[in-house]
C-alpha cells in the first residue's frame, strides 16, 4: 500500500491530526464527532493492518496519544461523563490481535515465550476470578487496562520475523509523534485552553491554576500527567538511538514536559533509563555526561521561558522527595495503602481485576479500591499471594531478561529498547501499569524479545540490521 516506511507513516500522522481538526470544527454537535471518530478508528485498523503489522502498531499508538484530547474536545460543551466511548477506540482497535495470536503457527516453539505466556495466564485468572464473583462487566472494563495494553508484546512476537523493518517506521514516527504531545504539554503548563480546563475541573482532578500548580500537573493530550511523563521518558530514550534533527528537537521538549509533568517516579526511571543507554545503546558515558549537562540547561531556560514559577513549581517538586510527611499526594496515598492489606488477607486468592481501576469506578461498590497507589499491591489484590507474587517476579525476570539479551547481542537498538522500558517499569511502586504506560511496557518488551528472536533465527550476528539513514538526519 505505501512505497516507503517513511511515507507511510506521514500519512498516518497526517491522517489522525486531520481527524482530530475534524472533531475540533464538530464541538457543537459532539455525536457526530463521536460517530465519525469511531468510524475513522474502524476504518484505520482495517486499513493499516493491510498496510502491515507496523503501520497497524504506530496507528494504534496514534489512537491511544490523542483519544483523551478527542474525547475532551467532544464534551468541552456535552458535559462530563466518567466513561466515554471514545477512549475505548484505541483498545477496540487491538482486537484483532487476538486473532493474530491464535492463528500464528509455532508461536509456542518462539524464544522466550514461556514467560509472555505465563503473564497473560495470570492476567486470565485475575479475569476468571472477576467473572466468578460476579463482577463480569467490571471485569471486562478492568481488562482495558491489564490485559489489551499486554496485546502489544504478543503483537511483536508474532511478527518477529518482521521486526528488522520496524527500525525504519520508528526512525519517522517517534520525532513526529513525540514532539506535538511534548510541545502541547509545555503550552499547556503555560495556559491551559477552555477544553482542557473545563474537563480538568468537572473530572475532579484539580482546579485551574495559571501556570499549572504541582497538584495540577501538565498531561497535554492524556488523561494524567503520568501517562504524559512516561511518553516523554520513552521518547527521551529511544530518540537517543534513533538521531535526527527533528528528533534532537523533539526530546528537547520532551524533557521539559517531562519536569512539567512531575511525576517523581518517572523522573528517576527515566535517569536509570537513560543511564543504562549509556552501557547498552548507541551513547557513552563522556557523552552522557555531556549531554546531561547540555538537557539541565536547556529545561531550565525553557522553564523559565514558559513561565518563571515553573522553576520554582519543579524545584518544591524535587524536595518533597526529602519531607513527604508534609506532601499532600504522599498522604493520601499512605490512607490507601493503610486499607489495602487488609483486603488482600480477605481475598487470599485475589479479588480480581474488576476489583480496581476502571472495573470498579464505574460499578456500585467501595470507592477506595478504584485507584491503589502501588502497583504492588495492586497486583496482589487482583491476584491473591499465589498468583500475584509469580506475576511480580515474571514481570523482572522478564526486564532481567531483556537486558541480558541485548548485552549479549551487542545491539545498540536492543539495549536501548531494553532502557526504555526501565521508564515505565518505574511506575510499578507507585501504580499499575495501565493504559498507554501499560502500552509502552509491554511494546518495549515485545520488541526487545522479537530482536532477540529475529537474531537468533539469523545466526549471524553481521547481519543485524544497521542503523538506517534517517530522512530528518
Amino acid at each position: 500500500m505505501f512505497k516507503t516506511p517513511l511515507r507511510a507513516q506521514l500519512v498516518v500522522a497526517i491522517t489522525y491530526l486531520a481527524l482530530l481538526g475534524a472533531v475540533g470544527a464538530l464541538v457543537h454537535a459532539p455525536n457526530i464527532a463521536k460517530a465519525i471518530y469511531l468510524a475513522a478508528a474502524l476504518a484505520a485498523t482495517l486499513l493499516s493492518r493491510r498496510a502491515g503489522p507496523w503501520v497497524y502498531f504506530t496507528t494504534m499508538l496514534w489512537f491511544w496519544l490523542g483519544s483523551s484530547f478527542a474525547r475532551r474536545l467532544m464534551e468541552w460543551h456535552a458535559g462530563f461523563n466518567t466513561e466515554s466511548i471514545v477512549l475505548i477506540a484505541p483498545v477496540a482497535m487491538g482486537i484483532p490481535i487476538f486473532w493474530d495470536i491464535a492463528s500464528a503457527k509455532g508461536l509456542l516453539q518462539k524464544r522466550g515465550i514461556a514467560t509472555p505466556m505465563l503473564l497473560l495466564a495470570c492476567v486470565f485468572y485475575a479475569l476468571f476470578i472477576s467473572f466468578v464473583q460476579g463482577e463480569i462487566v467490571a471485569g471486562l472494563l478492568a481488562s482495558t487496562d491489564w490485559l489489551f495494553p499486554m496485546l502489544f508484546m504478543f503483537h511483536f512476537i508474532v511478527h518477529a520475523e518482521r521486526i528488522d523493518e520496524l527500525e525504519a517506521h520508528l526512525a519517522t514516527f517517534l520525532p513526529i509523534a513525540v514532539l506535538p504531545v511534548a510541545a502541547y504539554g509545555i503550552y499547556q503548563w503555560a495556559h491551559i485552553p477552555d477544553w482542557d480546563g473545563q474537563w480538568f475541573v468537572e473530572s475532579g482532578l484539580g482546579t485551574v491554576a495559571y501556570p499549572l500548580t504541582p497538584g495540577n500537573r501538565a498531561f497535554s493530550t492524556l488523561n494524567n500527567a503520568g501517562f504524559l511523563a512516561a511518553w516523554c521518558g520513552v521518547g527521551i530514550i529511544m530518540l537517543s538511538y534513533f538521531r535526527s534533527a527533528l528528533g534532537l528537537v523533539a526530546a528537547a521538549c520532551a524533557l521539559l514536559a517531562l519536569a512539567l509533568a512531575q511525576v517523581r517516579s518517572i523522573y528517576a526511571s527515566t535517569l536509570v533509563g537513560v543511564i543504562a543507554t549509556a552501557f547498552l545503546g548507541r551513547g557513552g558515558l563522556g557523552r552522557l555526561a555531556v549531554l546531561a549537562v547540555v538537557a539541565a540547561i536547556a529545561v531550565y531556560a525553557g522553564a523559565e521561558a514558559a513561565d518563571p514559577v515553573a522553576t520554582e513549581q519543579i524545584t518544591k517538586r524535587f524536595t518533597t522527595i526529602k519531607n513527604l510527611g508534609n506532601d499532600e499526594s504522599a498522604q493520601i496515598r499512605v490512607e490507601i495503602l493503610e486499607q489495602i492489606p487488609g483486603l488482600i488477607a480477605k481475598n487470599p486468592i485475589g479479588a480480581g481485576i474488576g476489583e480496581q481501576g476502571r472495573g470498579r469506578a464505574a460499578t456500585t461498590g467501595p470507592v477506595d479500591t478504584a485507584n491503589i497507589d502501588n502497583g504492588f499491591l495492586a497486583i496482589l489484590l487482583a491476584m491473591g499471594w499465589l498468583v500475584g507474587p509469580l506475576y511480580i517476579f515474571a514481570i523482572f525476570w522478564l526486564m532481567l531478561k531483556i537486558v541480558l539479551a541485548a548485552k549479549a547481542s551487542g545491539s545498540a537498538l536492543a539495549g536501548t529498547v531494553a532502557a526504555a522500558a526501565l521508564c515505565p517499569l518505574g511506575m510499578l511502586p507507585f501504580i499499575y501499569f495501565n493504559g498507554l504506560a501499560g502500552v509502552l511496557l509491554w511494546s518495549c518488551f515485545g520488541y526487545a524479545l522479537a530482536l532477540d528472536e529475529r537474531k537468533q533465527g539469523w545466526g549471524n550476528r553481521s547481519r543485524f540490521p544497521q542503523t538506517p539513514r534517517h530522512f530528518l538526519r
